[in-house]
């Protein structure tokens, strides 16, 4: 949301005075933002466009006029992602687009992070519009612009556009392409978590769950189920490194362990389900969707013969202790 200046770039004239102010207010919308204030910034952001229209209009109209007016756009678009007001946040982040497409066209050198940056999340606004072509363009967009950037924080929105596209691949059920992409992105974020940028995490667990998905569409089940594996494995080191505070990463290692369940009852490793249902259980406590998802397996297995359990390391007498567990569990919700 700021403004469209990046260091390490030539050096360019400085900031004319007129723009100074704007740019002033845009940043302290962006700050408000990130703390949720979101109608606040949109305020602030509605006051540093009318500023702006009070600069002349050869200024207004120059590359830096129309950076600015840019970077505005990008401003009201991540608030509507922010939001979850999609076509708002479509129409805007595309303006901006368009506007630094003319700042180029001008003479203008756009700042290709923050072009990247918008890109991505059109493509994102596209997507869930159900434009998914459309998205795959933007994300394609995205990546070929942060390429021309040496930017450090390039490489770790080059994983998330790799984790969106696998994503889109996956809403077109090209799980081929899906995988492939997913593969990319763990290969992207992989080196960044070990250089220690912990906000590499949180997508490298949500990287594995979707690698997992797509590996089960395949009918790649026991792929799957390793993969799912180390999901929760990532997902619970965010946890404990956030003093299991972060709600994203207690819904990612929920999702990644209720996978595995999925995964090994498909493989026939019914143990293995019902050991991640319990460390679920014993680690985050009897969370509703859990024990939900837990009483679902174990009347599914009471369906099975003895000979089929026994194969599956769970005997007849262990599925239905586990099961009155559960059960008993559900009752004092259900009475309250």
């Amino acid at each position: 949301m700021t403004s469209n200046e990046q260091p390490g770039q030539d050096a360019k004239p400085p900031i004319e005075p007129e723009f100074l102010p704007i740019i002033e207010i845009l940043n302290g919308a962006s700050g408000l933002a990130e703390k949720g204030e979101l109608d606040v910034a949109l305020e602030r952001i509605g006051a540093a466009e009318a500023a702006l229209m009070t600069v002349a209009e050869p200024l207004r109209e120059s590359p830096r006029g129309i950076a600015l007016a840019a970077a505005l756009c990008e401003g009201r678009g991540q608030v509507g992602l922010r939001k979850q007001d999609f076509a708002t946040a479509y129409t805007f982040l595309g303006q901006a687009e368009t506007l630094r497409q003319r700042e180029e066209a001008l003479g203008g050198r756009p700042n290709p992070l923050a072009r990247a940056v918008s890109n991505l999340n059109l493509s994102s606004a596209a997507q869930r519009m159900g434009h998914l072509p459309e998205a795959l363009e933007h994300n394609t967009r995205c990546q070929l612009l942060l390429t021309q950037t040496r930017e450090p924080s390039a490489a770790l929105f080059m994983a998330a556009s790799l984790e969106a596209r696998g994503t889109i691949f996956a809403q077109l059920q090209r799980f081929e392409d899906a995988l492939e992409a997913f593969i990319a992105a763990q290969a992207a974020a992989t080196p960044l978590l070990e250089a220690g940028l912990a906000a590499a995490r949180p997508l490298l667990a949500e990287v594995y769950i979707n690698t997992a998905r797509v590996q089960h569409q395949l009918k790649q089940s026991v792929e799957a189920l390793e993969t799912a594996g180390k999901a929760a494995d990532v997902a619970w080191q965010q946890l404990e490194a956030n003093q299991f505070k972060d709600q994203q990463a207690g819904s990612l290692y929920i999702s990644a362990e209720m996978n595995q369940v999925a995964y090994a009852e498909a493989v026939g490793s019914f143990a293995r389900a019902e050991d991640a249902i319990f460390r679920v259980l014993k680690l985050i406590g009897p969370d509703p969707r859990v024990v939900e998802h837990g009483v679902g397996f174990y009347t599914r297995l009471l369906a099975k013969t003895d000979a089929e359990l026994d194969v599956g390391d769970l005997p007849r007498d262990e599925v239905e202790e586990s099961l009155g567990r559960l059960q008993a569990m559900v009752k004092p919700q259900a009475t309250a």
